[in-house]
């Protein structure tokens, strides 16, 4: 991928963000946050010899594999023995878990229980409590049963969403389906609430959060219980991933960052939010990804209208996944122009509303046809700062 560094009029704003970590360094400092986690006893404290645990693997948890590991053997530490384990998670972050932990030591999985968790399958779920609003609150069968229960996730899946919340692997990623319907589109402050009131009902003590490092990868890690880690996070994203805004451009270049797991519509969606605060009014974007998604229902709702309202109204009635993500990107499309640099078929994404760009040469054109130009390295994390 080029870089604004062969453009002369282009400024490349990078985040203060910390260097990814390698897979063994992953493994390493969850095991290592474990055993002395932010406001809350260390996993050997919080545990009874006997007791069941429970790990909550987010579905978009980057190293889900290295992540696993260390937090089994925090478990071993504490003297939880394997057949006391069950891992829980949403079939592609369970196989990506499960293809490493055997590639590291075959004996690891022998006793250790994998549970794939499917929403539409209400025999696997059972009902904890109600919210607030009186709506239920389902969840996995295994974590009700559990002991202890301990929630790996990530701040990685796109900023503005509720799925970006470090608790949303486990809920409601491992709610039923009508749960997951209840959350789309759902104002992000309520919907954070929401999952923090269930994760309370749980009993869930102790999470472990992973952080975007730059490229995609993980950064940082911090373990605790949601209170203090919801503080933390915060605390640690502001100062990783804070840039300024100082002169907006002629034209912004947003690079998602990551590899596939993080390619998705709601990191585009997030990396076009931050671009245009960058961007003059009305001023172009070119968003470089490797995107090669099917297109869900509420994707289609951009090839069938291109009204933000008519589209907001429709997802707000269906709430289908991905709504959240396509009404931001639905606005976006029609405040300016959007240049999308894919692994999609042209044809697919001029139906969506982009400009398709077939390579960084073409790229490289446009950039070469504005006076000022904003590069954005791993836009969809980066959290914009206008100075007043």
């Amino acid at each position: 991928m080029n870089t604004a560094c062969d453009w002369p009029n282009a400024a490349r704003v990078g985040p203060a963000a910390p260097n990814p970590l390698s897979e063994a360094e992953v493994t390493e400092r969850v095991r290592a946050s474990l055993a002395s986690p932010l406001g809350y006893p260390s996993l050997l404290s919080a545990t009874a010899p006997g007791d069941r645990l429970a790990v909550a693997i987010a579905e978009n948890l980057p190293q889900a594999g290295p992540a696993t590991l260390g937090a089994m053997l925090a478990c071993f530490d504490a003297g939880v023995s394997p057949d006391s384990i069950a891992l829980v998670g949403r079939a592609a972050a369970m196989e990506r878990a499960t293809l490493f932990l055997r590639s590291a030591d075959e004996q690891l999985t022998e006793t250790v229980e994998f549970v794939t968790h499917e929403p539409t399958d209400e025999e696997s779920t059972a009902m904890l409590s109600v919210t607030a609003e009186g709506e239920p609150i389902r969840l996995n069968r295994v974590l009700f049963e559990a002991d202890v229960v301990l929630s790996l996730g990530t701040t990685a899946g796109a900023g503005g969403n509720p799925r970006s919340d470090f608790l949303a692997g486990l809920y409601p990623g491992l709610a039923d389906s009508q749960t997951l319907r209840q959350l789309e589109l759902e104002d992000v402050e309520k919907a954070s609430d929401h999952i923090h009131d269930a994760v309370w009902r749980l009993g869930l003590g102790l999470a472990v959060a992973l952080l975007p490092g730059q490229g995609g990868g993980v950064g940082d890690i911090v373990a605790g219980s949601p209170d203090a880690l919801r503080k933390e996070i915060r605390h640690r994203t502001r100062k990783a991933w804070s840039v300024d805004v100082e002169k907006p451009a002629d034209l912004v270049v947003a690079e998602l960052s990551g590899p596939g797991p993080l390619q998705t519509w709601q990191a585009l969606a997030a990396a076009l939010t931050a671009a245009e605060r960058f961007a003059k009014p009305g001023a172009p974007v070119i968003a470089r990804s490797q995107i090669d998604l099917p297109l869900g229902a509420a994707l289609s709702r951009l090839v069938e209208d291109d009204s933000p309202e008519r589209i907001e109204r429709q997802l707000r009635k269906d709430r289908m996944p991905d709504s959240a993500a396509v009404l931001t990107l639905a606005q976006v499309l029609d405040r300016r122009p959007v240049f999308l640099e894919s692994a999609l078929q042209p044809q697919l994404a001029e139906a969506l509303g982009f400009s398709p760009l077939a390579d960084e040469y073409e790229v490289e054109r446009l950039v070469g046809q504005h006076v000022s130009v904003v590069v954005l390295p791993d836009a969809q994390f980066v959290l914009p700062v206008v100075r007043r």
